[in-house]
């Protein structure tokens, strides 16, 4: 549902310049189909002339889960010091206003 709403966000020129992901209840494994879904619906539509988000993703605490959480967000040469995990909201957002 959620990742619904932020390709339609994306769909009406919604420009994607930051994003936390929370993935702390993230307790399942994603199958090849979602992970192929998510890299072509939403991954490929928050770049923007040719520039990808900075992103925080609050890890999950299922180790399996967040194996395929990496792996479908795998670090290109878009995402190179713009995408960083992290253990608590906390840190994550002071990462992304740049407080720390």
């Amino acid at each position: 549902l959620i990742l619904n709403e932020q390709k339609k966000a994306i769909r009406q020129g919604y420009v994607v310049k930051a994003q936390l992901l929370d993935n702390r209840n993230f307790n399942f494994v994603m199958s090849p189909e979602l992970q192929d879904w998510q890299e072509e619906e939403i991954h490929k539509n928050v770049i923007i002339d040719g520039e990808y988000p900075k992103t925080a993703i609050v890890q999950s605490s299922d180790f399996i889960s967040q194996v395929f959480i990496e792996q479908t967000m795998e670090d290109t040469n878009q995402t190179v010091g713009k995408l960083r995990y992290f253990s608590n909201i906390k840190d994550a957002k002071d990462w992304l206003l740049g407080n720390n």
